[in-house]
Order: C-alpha cells, then sequence, then structure tokens
C-alpha cells in the first residue's frame, strides 16, 4: 500500500519577510540618500563647480560666486584659466584667503585680488583695473568671482557690457538678475553714478580721483574696509592703446535672456 502523497503546500517553505531591524535599515538609508540629493541639489554641487557660474565671452571671460579649493582646480583645467580676479571673496589675512592663494600657486595661475564691498560698492578704480586685466589678451582666459557672484562680479559684468559689448545700461543691469541679483539697492546707482569716469578711465588710461570718506554710497559710504590689494599689479604695464576697444554691433546672440552658463 502506497503512501498518500502529502500536501505540496506544507513541502515550500514559507517566504522569508525582512526583519524590523532590516526594515529600518533599508528606510534609513533611503532618508540618506534623500538627504545627500537635496543637498547636492542645493549646495554641494558648489563643491566641484562654483556656484552662478557663467560664460562673459567664450575661451576669453568666465565669472561665478565664491569656488572652493577643488571647484578652483577643475574650472582652471578644465577651461585653461590663466588669471583669476578676485573682487573680495574673502578677508584680507584670513585661512580661506590664504588657502586661495595657495592653490592658485599650486595651478600656476595668476592671481589678482581687490577689496570690493559686497553690495558692488567701493573704489571705481578696482573696476578700472579688473577691466584693464580682464580685456589683456595676454592674462586670457581669465575668471572674475568675488563671494556671491552676484553684486560685485555682477557690477563688473555690467560695466564690461556697455564699455565694450555696446550694451546700454538697462540691458548690462538686467543681465545681473540671471546671476541673482536681487534685493541689493546700490549695484545699479554704482553703476550709473561711476560709469562715466570709469569709461574715461579705462579708455583712456589714468585713475579716478577718489576719497571714501565723501562717497556716501552703500557700504563704502559706511566706510567698511574697501580697496586693499594683493597680486602681482607692478608687473602691469596698460597703455591706453592697449585697453580701448571698438563696441561690437550688438548681437541678440546673448543677453539677459541667456542662462547662467550659456555663451556671450
Amino acid at each position: 500500500m502506497t503512501d498518500a502523497p502529502q500536501d505540496t503546500a506544507t513541502e515550500k517553505a514559507a517566504p522569508t519577510r525582512p526583519s524590523k531591524k532590516g526594515r529600518i535599515i533599508a528606510v534609513v538609508i533611503l532618508l540618506a540618500f534623500a538627504a545627500g540629493l537635496i543637498w547636492y541639489v542645493d549646495e554641494g554641487h558648489e563643491i566641484f563647480w562654483p556656484k552662478r557660474w557663467g560664460v562673459v565671452q567664450e575661451g576669453a571671460i568666465y565669472r561665478s560666486g565664491e569656488p572652493t579649493p577643488n571647484a578652483t582646480r577643475r574650472v582652471v583645467r578644465s577651461m585653461g584659466i590663466k588669471t583669476i580676479i578676485d573682487l573680495g571673496a574673502h578677508t584680507q589675512g584670513s585661512d580661506e584667503e590664504r588657502t586661495a592663494q595657495a592653490v592658485a600657486e599650486e595651478l600656476g595661475v595668476t592671481r589678482y585680488r581687490f577689496t570690493l564691498i559686497g553690495d558692488a560698492t567701493g573704489d571705481p578704480n578696482d573696476y578700472v583695473m579688473a577691466l584693464r586685466i580682464m580685456n589683456d589678451p595676454a592674462h586670457q582666459p581669465v575668471w572674475v568671482h568675488c563671494a556671491a557672484g552676484s553684486e560685485r562680479t555682477g557690477c563688473l559684468i555690467a560695466l564690461q557690457r556697455t564699455i565694450n559689448d555696446g550694451w546700454d545700461v538697462d540691458r548690462a543691469y538686467n543681465e545681473t538678475h540671471v546671476y541673482d541679483h536681487d534685493d541689493n539697492p546700490y549695484l545699479r546707482p554704482m553703476l550709473e553714478t561711476w560709469l562715466p569716469q570709469i569709461r574715461s578711465a579705462y579708455t583712456e588710461g589714468g585713475t579716478i580721483p577718489y576719497d571714501q570718506a565723501t562717497d556716501g554710497l552703500g557700504g563704502a559710504g559706511n566706510m567698511e574696509t574697501n580697496g586693499d590689494r594683493s597680486g602681482p599689479f607692478d608687473k602691469l604695464e596698460f597703455l591706453a592703446s592697449e585697453t580701448t576697444q571698438e563696441p561690437p554691433l550688438l548681437d541678440d546672440a546673448s543677453g539677459p535672456d541667456a542662462e547662467p552658463g550659456s555663451g556671450g
């Protein structure tokens, strides 16, 4: 007599369910991944590439906010940067300033540092000198940055647009909003107040008479520190004929509607 077949259901092992501990670990991993993704999108990517990156003139002039040392290395190597113009991202003598200079030296890049005030006010001669450096082919490709990349850098690029690119002030100022200029009330007054003298000093040579005690505009008017420079300024030899440029025909291929990082 043969045995009756056993119920096949009893032969199959019951499916194993994840333990409570395993489920908790999985949830923690997912939460950590989500937090890391949010951090990277929000600000973590700035470790690898600087915030508010933009192309002012392809192959010649670039702009951004304050870079990390790693971002500096990536930009310099990928763009072939020869010169960095820092409009005042760090306090003179700080660890951050010493690191920025050390990284530039490590990469063989010439670095010029100005101390314009965060609201874009300060000695207009700093803007004149920065314009001369960034438009000198011997220094290009040039990378310009400040801390945020919106105010001091925004003012300098607006000056570049009006003096060398043939833009009117409205168009140049509108581009600053693309790079997050918003509620600083001093950028446009700085631009409009000093534009004629900056244009004259840049194209004809010389310096602008300036006394911070009588400035009265923004942080400069409040006597915040500005005007200090560091870098090989003594090696610069500019002639008015070398810095004068004829404004080109307006080209709508680049303008305030362009996204940061686009051409123009």
